[in-house]
């Protein structure tokens, strides 16, 4: 391993993973990226690099698929979410953070969507769907989230 291997375990049958996710907000709604094997929406985000804070990997991620710096970051929740995706079962500890930020230019695949478009789309994990659809306020600072698929 190096400095710069993201930070993804196998462990049995099972996939440990420590993620970031990035809520971001424009004047036109919130940054997602639609998966283009599965169909279904995710927030910006990704693993955090062995060597590198939670906060760090928030601002690579950002700069990586969005091409654009965010300054100030607000880290909200951690979530541990279980989960089954590619018929491979999953744990991963995703650091939230929440951003705003002036209009983008977004690469392909990656959408503004507002409130109303949020809640009428599959969008993944579920649970931070939920809780911005209701509120981002409302969303504990520490969340564990079993997917009904984990078994």
């Amino acid at each position: 391993m190096t400095e710069y291997d993201d930070i993804s375990i196998e462990i049995n049958s099972h996939r440990l993973n420590i993620r970031v996710v990035v809520l971001i907000e424009t004047p036109d709604g919130f940054i997602l990226e639609k998966d283009q094997r599965e169909g279904f929406y995710v927030f910006v985000g990704g693993r955090v690099k062995v060597g590198e804070t939670s906060l760090q990997a928030a601002k690579r991620e950002v700069l990586e698929e969005l091409n654009t710096t965010i300054r100030d970051f607000e880290q909200i929740c951690v979530l541990e979410n279980f989960f089954t995706l590619l018929g491979k079962k999953s744990h991963a500890y995703e650091f939230i953070y929440k951003a705003k930020t002036e209009k983008v230019k977004l690469p392909n695949n990656f959408y503004c969507k507002t409130i109303s478009d949020i809640r009428a789309s599959d969008i993944r994990p579920l649970i931070l769907k939920d809780y911005l659809v209701k509120g981002i306020e409302q969303l504990p600072k520490h969340v564990i989230n079993k997917d009904i698929s984990y078994k």
